[in-house]
């Protein structure tokens, strides 16, 4: 498989931060804007080849698997970025980054002593803050991107054994990362990474309505191209390597009308990449050291009659942060990841009658409170609140054609699902209406 990516961006968006005043203070009602013109454009080959092979040695039954895969990714020549920021300088030739109020001397300033923006404020207060902006005044910094090229490989061997009620899986993976930087330049150098990958899993029929099962899983990834050719990111990152313990059960009773699974893990990661959260540097990134989430999940689906269903699932997760050169982050829920969230839907039919084929469904799903992105220490991270939210639907099934409305966010409730900060929070869907018509040949 080849692939071809162009990036061709022009955006004006938020500097992550706070219009400042002439004291330095954050000005609530402005945010600080930056602009972004930027094109790059990559290829990609992608190779995949696998061996399957069943055999039965006895009591004793295998599916091997051998199998050999590669992919590049090739950053071409010509990628570069214009960007603008910050505040102009007192002679209105070019634009500091962020203002420091004991060099104000420095800065062009306005008739009230604020700082002039280089790219204008957004005003959360204005009826209409959108409009159209002249971008030849702004002053710009220039940033390449040179020629890159990351390449991955890796040979696998796995064998599902069976015996009895019992089934193995053994799985090996030895991989190999190659990131060539200044490729085909003068300056080409290479830099290798290999990581061995075992996994195991196990399946055991306790009964013919009962399995239980466990798995161990290694993962190892270098971080993203995005931020390993990002000069403003303020890399190089060590790789993104995991560990997954995770057990549990699927059991299905009733001819299968009732299906519950629980299960219950341990993962464990090194590596993350987050954004700082640095005024004045919105691209740079942290990385922290260990994250441990841990937690179960238990999901039902039952039909309690032939024309009414019901499906709910609650799960709970300790994603903690337990390793990081900012000692103040030791102990705090990692970022948008909440302990509680579930979801309840149930849906009725009507089967007999003159209002035979009308159905109506009915479901609400919560999350809780989460935590946003990493802070600089003597920070603390912005929280965003939890919610519950209710959706419903209304169907309606005559022979080959159904027709069906769904309504979601019944209440037009105003809520999060998540972001980095207050500035950069993702706002959830108002309510919403979809509409369906289907026709079964």
């Amino acid at each position: 498989m080849r692939s071809n990516y162009s990036e061709d961006l022009l955006e004006h968006r938020s500097a992550n931060t706070y219009a400042k005043d002439g004291l330095g203070q954050p000005i609530p009602s402005q945010v600080e804007m930056q602009v972004f013109i930027r094109k790059r454009t990559w290829n990609a080959d992608n190779v995949s080849t696998y061996l399957n092979y069943d055999v039965q040695r006895g009591k004793f039954k295998h599916k091997l698997l051998l199998g050999y895969d590669y992919a590049q990714q090739k950053q071409l020549p010509g990628g570069s970025q214009l960007q603008a920021r910050g505040y102009r300088n007192a002679a209105n030739t070019g634009a500091i980054n962020s203002f420091n109020p004991a060099q104000s001397g420095n800065y062009l300033l306005d008739s009230n002593g604020n700082p002039v923006p280089n790219v204008s404020h957004f005003d959360l207060t204005a009826t209409n803050p959108y409009v159209l902006r002249d971008m030849s005044k702004y002053f710009y910094t220039s940033v390449r991107y040179d020629p890159s090229l990351l390449r991955t490989q890796g040979i696998y061997l796995q064998d599902q054994i069976q015996i009895g009620k019992l089934q193995a899986l053994i799985g090996l993976r030895q991989d190999y990362f190659t990131d060539v930087i200044n490729y085909n330049t003068p300056d080409e150098e290479e830099v290798t990474q290999n990581a061995f990958l075992p996994r195991l899993g196990l399946v055991y029929s306790i009964n013919s309505h009962i399995n239980a099962y466990g798995t161990y899983v290694t993962g190892y990834q270098p971080q993203s191209a995005s931020a390993i050719n990002n000069p403003l990111a303020g890399g190089p990152f060590d790789p993104l390597e995991s560990e997954l313990f995770e057990a549990g059960i699927k059991s299905d009773w009733f001819d299968s009308r009732l299906v519950v699974s629980a299960a219950i893990y341990n993962l464990t990661v090194n590596g993350e990449l987050y954004n700082a959260g640095v005024a004045g540097s919105p691209e740079l990134l942290v990385q922290t050291g260990e994250e441990v989430s841990k937690g179960f999940e238990f999901d039902v689906i039952g039909q309690l009659a032939t024309n009414w269903s019901i499906t709910a699932n609650y799960a709970y997760n300790e994603a903690t942060i337990t390793e990081s050169a900012n000692e103040e982050e030791i102990g705090r829920q990692k970022p948008n990841a909440p302990k509680h969230q579930g979801n309840l839907w149930t849906k009725y039919s009507i089967e007999n009658g003159k209002l035979a084929g009308l159905g109506f469904a009915l479901g609400s799903n919560f999350v809780s409170d989460r935590l946003g992105s990493i802070v600089p220490a003597g920070q603390d991270p912005k929280e965003f609140p939890s919610y519950q939210l209710w959706n419903a639907g209304v169907f309606y099934h005559i022979n080959k054609v159904r027709v069906q409305l769904n309504i979601n966010n019944l209440t037009d409730k105003t809520h999060w699902v998540g972001g980095y900060d207050y500035l950069r929070a993702f706002p959830g869907a108002p309510r919403n209406f979809l509409a369906t018509i289907t026709y079964t040949l």
